[in-house]
């Protein structure tokens, strides 16, 4: 939420970054800030994202799978 309004985006700015992840419910910790396991988690789920959809476009036999087959 940046000004009460829905975004699809993370802010860039690591300050608004660590609020965000704070509202979140990350936390700061010994071990880490709550902006580094926000950081962490989202690149773990793109990654898993960007496999997945690799997995879908480049099929193993190497050819895009036509529509419909």
């Amino acid at each position: 939420m940046v000004e009460d309004r829905q975004t699809h985006t993370l802010p860039t700015n690591p300050r608004d970054f660590q609020r965000c992840a704070l509202m979140m419910g990350y936390y700061d910790s010994e071990e880490s800030h709550a902006a580094e396991q926000l950081r962490h988690d989202d690149d773990m789920h793109a990654g898993h994202v960007n496999e997945i959809f690799r997995n879908l476009v480049l099929p193993t036999h190497g050819t895009v799978l036509e529509r419909g087959n």
